[in-house]
């Protein structure tokens, strides 16, 4: 059972998301630690059919990822995922491509 404070951090991201997304699809990845570390809005198109709101976070994490020196998250030798023990929010059911590319970046 979810406690009642973690639904309550649940529900402020859940609507962070939606106001990300702003009547789109909306997608926020959190650290471990709550902070955010990447938000985007669904900004697909006719002419770029693959940007979706969880497939541009992912890409913000790894831009984020690139130019920081100190990254928010915790290093782990064995696996360099892009996204290990984050937390992926979004107002939509990802996509088969978005639930993809979130498995592999982890």
């Amino acid at each position: 059972e979810v406690s009642a404070e973690r639904r309550a951090c649940y529900e402020r991201w859940l609507a962070r998301a939606f106001e990300v997304g702003g009547g789109r699809c909306g997608c926020i990845i959190l650290d471990r630690a709550g902070r955010e570390l990447a938000a985007a809005a669904d900004d697909s198109s006719a002419e770029r059919p693959l940007r979706h709101a969880a497939m541009l976070a992912i890409e913000r994490v790894a831009a984020a990822a690139g130019s920081a020196e100190e990254s928010l998250k915790r290093p782990r030798v064995e696996e360099e995922y892009l996204c290990q023990d984050c937390e992926v929010i979004t107002t939509h059911e990802p996509c088969i491509m978005c639930a993809m590319a979130l498995v592999h970046s982890r």
